[in-house]
């Protein structure tokens, strides 16, 4: 809906009035609607069950399509090249995920790809990772 200066005034008694900014008006109406702002998704788990860690492989691509978004977690200690679309090398990529300290100690790269559709690729050396999306 157009911003409508109309609707903008302010009543700050005694009869005066103030124009609202279009950025506060917005702020109104986004406060006054949060609950139908939200949104919930639940995760759809690409690489195994959830509480595993996959060992990446040459084929472990992965497809987004409209809406989707995905999530990688670097789980091992060397890097992950990540490349939007096929054919991910330690020379061509568009993200590399530094390795943690020791395996699954938490400390490696994360990445979420949510303004593509296509698929995602990924190499490296004995890397370990989770990946999935929703």
């Amino acid at each position: 809906m157009p911003w409508n200066p109309a609707n903008a005034l302010t009543d700050f008694g005694s009869g005066i009035r103030r124009l609202l900014t279009f950025e506060e008006a917005l702020q109104g109406a986004i406060n006054a609607n949060q609950d139908a702002l939200r949104t919930e998704a639940t995760p759809r788990q690409v690489a195994s069950t959830p509480s595993s860690v996959a060992t990446i492989t040459a084929t472990a691509d992965i497809a987004l399509v409209a809406g989707d978004s995905l999530f990688v977690q670097q789980c091992g200690i060397n890097p992950l090249f990540v490349r939007r679309g096929t054919g991910a090398s330690s020379s061509d990529f568009n993200y590399v995920l530094a390795g943690g300290g020791a395996n699954d100690d938490g400390t490696g790269g994360a990445l979420i790809i949510d303004d593509f559709v296509g698929t995602v690729s990924f190499a490296g050396t004995s890397v370990r990772y989770k990946a999935w999306k929703r």
